[in-house]
């Protein structure tokens, strides 16, 4: 697979894996907004990568939220009842997006 000038190869036509690099939650909610910004679109969530699809440049502010055990369906409705989707997750962590011009805090 082809390198990449950032680190991470790609995975696809128009995908790429980024190696997720210990980044503690609001790093890499904030990583994941720059990728957004320069038009790659987190898709898949796996234990120590992600991969982004290009698509359109997007202000997106993602959640990044490890839970303890596997969160309730009552855990999950409260970040989408507040305008959060789910984007993926691996085991416990859960990345939740949702577009800038909406933003209100995750729940705790």
């Amino acid at each position: 697979m082809k390198e990449l000038e950032k680190g991470g190869e790609e995975v696809g036509e128009k995908r790429i894996k980024r190696w997720k690099g210990g980044m503690d939650a609001i790093k890499a909610a904030q990583y994941l907004h720059d990728m957004a910004t320069e038009g790659w679109i987190l898709e898949e969530v796996g234990y120590l990568f992600y991969i982004f699809r290009e698509d359109m440049p997007a202000d997106l502010k993602y959640a990044v939220q490890s839970f303890k055990e596997i969160p309730s369906e009552e855990e999950l409705e409260a970040y989408t009842a507040k305008g959060w989707q789910i984007v993926d997750h691996w085991e416990q962590e859960y990345v939740f997006v949702k577009e800038r011009d909406t933003y209100t805090l995750p729940p705790r």
